[in-house]
Order: C-alpha cells, then structure tokens, then sequence
C-alpha cells in the first residue's frame, strides 16, 4: 500500500467519504473552532450515575466529573448525578432492579428532551 499526502483533486473523494457524517453526525466539522465560552454553553442536560460498590469506577469519579461540568458550564441544562447504594459494575442486580435504572435513565432524556436541554453540538 503506498500512501500520499492529500491535494486538491481529492475534495470530491473526502466528501463523499465523509460528507454523510458531517450532515447526521454527532461531531462537530467547524472551520473554525468554537470558543470557550461557546463550549461552555453547548453541554445539554447530563444524568451520571454510579454503583457505590463498584471496583472499577468508583463512586467518586462520576461525582468529581458533575462537579466539574457545573464549574465550567454556562448553560442552563442541568448536571445530575445519581448513585446507587447497592450497585456494582453492572448496575443493579435484582431481578427488576436494573429496569428500573433503564426507566429512570429513559425518563430522564425524555424530560430533557421536553424541556428542549438536548444538545448534540
């Protein structure tokens, strides 16, 4: 396989490629990138979650990420966080629990959506 440097002739070629991606994509292909304050503003409502007995992630990870989403954040969508006393890894492990945290996980996006913090950048 030999590969080149891209020139001008391969525009057509790279949009094709990635031009599907760019209109439906969740990244962002700006000419220019957004400012800090424009990043800021653009974060949508978040719902962290976390297992208190989890060996892998450990419950004060996604409390200390919260935090510093709210401290950097200018927007309005709110950061919440929710641990479960009983958790590990896998989330709950009752027979209904886990259906449980899909629902609240389900309720919390439609609610977000219905008050319009969805954002997608």
């Amino acid at each position: 396989m030999n590969i080149r440097g891209a020139s001008p002739g391969d525009a057509a070629a790279v949009g094709a490629i990635y031009g599907h991606h760019v209109l439906n994509g969740l990244g962002t292909f700006e000419e220019v990138p957004p400012s800090d304050a424009e990043m800021a503003d653009r974060i949508g409502a978040v719902l962290a979650t976390g297992g208190l007995s989890d060996p892998r992630v450990t419950y004060w990870e996604p409390a200390k990420w919260i935090a510093a989403l709210r401290e950097h954040t200018t927007g309005d969508a709110p950061m919440l966080l929710k641990i479960n006393m009983e958790a590990g890894h896998g989330g709950a492990s009752g027979r209904f629990d886990f259906l449980k945290e899909i629902a609240l996980d389900y309720a919390f996006a439609i609610w977000a959506v219905d008050r319009g913090w969805e954002r997608t950048g």
